[in-house]
């Protein structure tokens, strides 16, 4: 096994470990039983989004310049402290105070880990002359983390009858893991950027500025994995309300259990879909079935549309491999970090922003119909995908760009691409 592979391996086990939180879907109402309402518990909720609103592009600068595996350890020490934190509310401390304290810690440890984990698995490859592998091994680590989820929802939904805070104790067994296997985390160097500035501590920001400006093809993939962060995740929120209306609750959670089950199928096999398809097909194809099949499930309204937009989660899979891919490998790699990290901030500003309309619309056209408008307004970036298609193949990548006029080696080429072999047969 190679340095690269032991290191990823250690690093899946350590994502797995953290999100190994059988109380995460009943957070909301944890903290509502502990502060005795809900208003004041959702302002636990709330802290959490704003850490990591503000620690965003701050952690993803220090990862850029300190090293990926030491923001990785402050991402699993801060979900530790977090997960502690949650558990000594109400006994250890009173109330609202070590809720907010553990809300900020987790938003922190959630900014620390947005795009870095991603660059280090990418960066792990790139050290032995791999990048071309990082789709099949980010895909791997996915499909972990999501069967984690699943078996943490199933042990959630199975203990839920007894203690709310005995399932937050329990978390912390696996936080603590998770904290230790970071440790163990090789660090990769990091490429510094020689840009001259004023201030040098912010050059990562000023080239991923420059990467999105330079890049169409780039600003085309940010534009639409912020759109469909922001609204994918609007739509998920809903989506147990939507189950609601033809299932009973006890149905509901065995329901979005699936979904994880689902999600840890789909990211195991993906990387062979977009290896045999190629990832800008592989993008397209699978987020039009998603769409159009989500679409059509909650505009018919029937007995059987939650299965129907259930079973329209298998697209998610392929689809966030293969967008995800296509991103890396456009990254400058002296911001690699710091360019997922202003992804992941303006999706979390723009869904504080979405959120409240999102609700009113539920409120006054029923959830169906809300769901339906933002499934719609997805529809839109089906074209871009179709332009990012024909143009992949012809638009090379920057940080390719930049390798070749170094005379270093460059990734190969998207599979099925427009300029290098006919595509192959299958779904189009």
């Amino acid at each position: 096994m190679s340095s690269a592979d032991r290191s990823i391996r250690l690093l899946a086990w350590a994502i797995a470990a953290r999100w190994f939180r059988p109380f995460a879907p009943l957070t909301a109402l944890y903290f509502a039983q502990v502060t005795g309402s809900f208003a004041i518990g959702m302002l636990a909720v709330s802290a959490s989004l704003v850490a990591q609103a503000v620690a965003e592009v701050p952690t993803g600068i220090l990862a850029d310049r300190l090293g990926r595996a030491v923001v990785f350890r402050v991402a699993a020490f801060a979900s530790l402290a977090a997960v502690a934190c949650y558990a000594a509310g109400g006994t250890v401390l009173p109330g609202l105070p070590p809720l907010l304290i553990g809300a900020v810690l987790d938003g922190i440890g959630l900014a620390a880990s947005s795009g870095n984990e991603d660059a280090l698995i990418h960066d792990a490859l790139a050290a032995e002359g791999r990048s071309h592998d990082y789709g099949r091994e980010r895909s791997r680590v996915a499909s972990l983390t999501q069967f984690a989820g699943f078996v943490a929802v199933m042990i959630g939904t199975l203990l839920v009858t007894g203690s709310l805070r005995a399932l937050v104790v329990v978390s912390l067994a696996p936080a603590v893991v998770a904290a230790v296997l970071s440790l163990a985390v090789r660090d990769i160097p990091v490429i510094q950027s020689h840009e001259s500035t004023r201030r040098p501590h912010l050059a990562p920001v000023s080239t991923s500025l420059r990467a999105l400006r330079d890049d169409r093809v780039l600003l085309a993939l940010f534009g639409t994995a912020l759109l469909a962060g922001v609204l994918g995740s609007t739509v998920w929120t809903l989506q147990p309300a939507f189950y609601a209306l033809f299932l009973p609750l006890a149905v509901v959670g065995r329901l979005l259990s699936l979904n994880f089950l689902e999600s840890a199928v789909g990211f195991r096999v993906s990387w062979r879909i977009t290896t045999r398809f190629g990832r800008a097909r592989t993008l397209l194809v699978a987020e039009a079935a998603s769409r159009v099949g989500a679409l059509v499930a909650v505009l018919v309204a029937a007995p059987w549309s939650p299965f129907c937009l259930a079973a329209s989660g298998m697209g998610y899979p392929p689809a966030e491999t293969a967008r995800n891919a296509l991103l890396m490998e456009r990254y400058p790699a002296t911001a690699r970090a710091t360019i997922a990290s202003v992804l992941a901030l303006a999706i979390s500003l723009l869904s504080a922003a979405v959120a409240p309309i999102a609700g009113a619309l539920t409120d006054r056209a029923g959830v169906g119909a809300a769901m339906a408008v933002m499934q719609a307004c997805l529809l839109p970036s089906l074209i871009v995908y179709a332009w990012v298609d024909r143009r992949i193949g012809v638009v090379v990548p920057a940080a390719s760009a930049a390798r070749r006029a170094a005379g270093g080696s460059v990734e190969p080429p998207d599979p099925g691409s427009a300029s290098t072999s006919p595509r192959p047969s299958g779904p189009a």
